[in-house]
């Protein structure tokens, strides 16, 4: 019997297991009542390069494609639907929690995304737009790049600590690192092995510091050009990376049909456990996007600092929690929520409450020229600090 005589008259349901170099595929026929459902055709390995091929010949507009999310799933789907075709992508989290068999192969692994898809139980993955894509691969950079620079300057504290050594305040290694290049030359009578193992510290925190720079720079630039942004540093609490790293996650509003859910993607909902008579409530736990979620109880913690009165409604309701529950954090993820739903209903385009107001966004928009820098706002195209601080100031004041 050929592969046609076996496809279906309805569309098949074909699981598959990508990798970069070649993926293997599985369709299955859905049976029409109980039971397993039959396998049409398999392929165990087709290459990379024959990709584009296979789908045109062997994928018909009626099928759905199944993959879990990985580092080139999205790629796939993009030529996928060049093709017109039909992709629901898997979290991966909750299909790799399926027990393995004493076995393991591609094969295998396609015929259980494939099950998984039909037993509806799996949640399915948001695939986002190309510029969503974009966003979110400079976002993933720039956290990166922060990580590597904190990273290079630890590694140059320790080498100090090891020598009994200590920078003095003046002299810091974030912008201003020559300045504690020089000092710590000058400290001690260094051997040359010893001064060329500072020059590769150095380089290290040059290299990590410039990449900082140059991403945060693009991250301002769009930011400046997009009015969702722009909106979002109304609410207390956000900043310009946090403003970009929500619509980066985010994408488009409308596929959250209410704030909780937003919040729970975000991970700022408590854990829920029930079972029988006993009903518990923990923590918000470790789902949803974490590094979204640290930027956001960060802002909050920055909210429940604050001494100043603008903020007195949300700071006054976050400092009661504080007291009543004897924990900061809970206060903090708690007025973090608030901020996440707020964020909701302005991206839907409803009057919300605790926004900065004009003397407090002041505050904001110096607090936001101090982390880009003098360096970093010229490059941006603003000769003086100043035009940038009146142009960010007048396109949050004019976004409804």
């Amino acid at each position: 019997m050929t592969e046609e005589q076996r496809q279906p008259q309805d569309g098949l349901v074909i699981g598959i297991d990508l990798h970069p170099e070649c993926l293997a595929a599985v369709a299955l026929i859905p049976a029409k009542a109980v039971g397993e459902p039959a396998v049409a055709w398999q392929h165990p390995k087709v290459a990379f390069g024959d990709w584009a091929r296979w789908l045109a010949r062997n994928v018909r507009g009626a099928d759905v494609l199944v993959l879990e999310a990985g580092c080139n799933t999205f790629a796939f789907v993009a030529m996928a639907e060049e093709l017109g075709l039909h992709c629901v992508v898997l979290d991966s989290r909750r299909v790799g929690q399926i027990a393995k068999a004493y076995c393991k192969n591609d094969k295998g692994d396609a015929y259980k995304v494939a099950r998984a898809y039909l037993s509806g139980m799996f949640d399915q993955i948001w695939v986002p737009d190309a510029r969503t894509r974009q966003r979110r691969e400079t976002l993933s950079r720039y956290q990166k790049a922060v990580r590597d620079s904190t990273r290079a300057r630890n590694c140059v504290r320790s080498w100090l600590t090891e020598h009994g050594l200590r920078l003095p305040e003046e002299c810091n290694l974030g912008s201003g690192c020559e300045c504690a290049f020089a000092w710590i030359q000058a400290a001690r009578p260094w051997t040359e092995t010893q001064r060329e193992l500072l020059d590769a510290m150095f380089e290290d925190v040059r290299f990590a510091t410039a990449q900082r720079k140059r991403l945060l720079r693009l991250i301002g630039k769009e930011v400046m050009a997009d009015p969702d942004m722009l909106r979002l540093l109304k609410i207390c609490g956000i900043n310009l990376v946090t403003s970009y790293a929500l619509m980066a996650s985010i994408g488009t509003i409308h596929r959250f049909p209410d704030p909780k859910k937003l919040a729970a993607y975000v991970g700022l909902v408590p854990r829920v456990k029930e079972s029988g008579q006993t009903l518990r409530s923990g923590g918000v736990g470790a789902a949803g996007n974490r590094e979204l979620r640290a930027d956001l109880v960060e802002g909050a913690q920055s909210v429940l600092r604050s001494k100043c009165e603008d903020f007195a409604d949300l700071r006054r309701w976050g400092l009661a929690l504080w007291m009543r529950k004897r924990d900061r954090g809970l206060a903090a993820v708690a007025v973090a929520r608030k901020m996440v739903v707020a964020v909701w209903h302005l991206l839907k385009g409803h009057p919300i409450g605790p926004t900065e107001p004009t003397r407090s966004l002041g505050f904001k928009i110096n607090s936001i020229v101090l982390r880009l820098g003098a360096d970093t706002i010229k490059a941006m195209g603003y000769p003086k600090t100043r035009l940038f601080k009146d142009e960010l100031f007048q396109k949050i004041l004019a976004t409804p």
